[in-house]
């Protein structure tokens, strides 16, 4: 265990130099991702992005010795959960950073192309989550509470860029509306009213996004959006 742990304090160190290339901090101020007090944003966000690639969860780091070194749960989740974050602006701007270190590397005969893919996100532990719905699998040809998860991604033919994505509702089949006691104004009740949008109508925002982003692509790749 404590041997995990030094190879995660030393994994969040190697990032350092990445982080700075594709500009992820600067992203994190671009998109008013911050800590008013206590840890600075860059270094809750730098531990969180650790955990995932060194397959460690969060309450195996915190019963660690290097406890004191780190923020508490609640200083994650309150990371986590503000409204007026734009994540959204934070992925293209990154994504856009990642582009443009990676385009002048590819062939000038290869075509760059945006993929749109629509899967199935299954939220069956879920009750009282946000535009809940009931979605119609075309696999398995059942029902699942969940959402249609709608993804954007800038591909060279060997790279894949994730660019955007968006939760889509089953307006229809509507288990959770948006509650009334969100900000209108705020960035999750705009996410909230997007998921009630058709996913065609959603997708060409995607892509108009990534555009705007500074990020082109010749063709647009999908498959039928049920």
């Amino acid at each position: 265990m404590l041997s995990s742990i030094s190879k995660l304090c030393n994994l969040t160190n190697s990032f350092s130099s990445s982080f700075s290339e594709i500009g992820i901090f600067k992203a994190l101020r671009h998109a008013n991702i911050y800590k008013s007090n206590g840890y600075e944003a860059k270094k809750v966000f730098t531990v969180i992005f650790s955990l995932v690639f060194h397959h460690m969860s969060w309450n195996q780091l915190v019963g660690s010795k290097y406890k004191e070194e780190l923020p508490e749960k609640d200083c994650i989740y309150r990371f986590l959960n503000p409204n007026m974050f734009n994540w959204r602006k934070f992925l293209l701007e990154v994504s856009s950073n990642a582009v443009d270190l990676v385009e002048p590397l590819t062939d000038f005969r290869r075509t760059n192309v945006f993929i749109v893919d629509d899967s199935p996100y299954d939220r069956a532990r879920s009750k009282k989550t946000d535009m809940l719905s009931k979605i119609f699998d075309h696999v398995t040809h059942k029902y699942f509470n969940g959402y249609h998860l709608l993804t954007l991604g800038w591909s060279d033919g060997t790279t894949f860029i994730p660019v955007d994505f968006s939760l889509v509702a089953t307006v229809s089949h509507l288990i959770n509306d948006i509650k009334d006691t969100i900000d209108k104004r705020s960035i999750s009740y705009k996410r909230r009213a997007e998921a009630k949008q058709k996913k065609t109508d959603t997708a060409v925002e995607t892509v108009k996004r990534a555009i705007d982003h500074g990020i082109y692509a010749s063709y647009v790749l999908m498959d039928t959006l049920s």
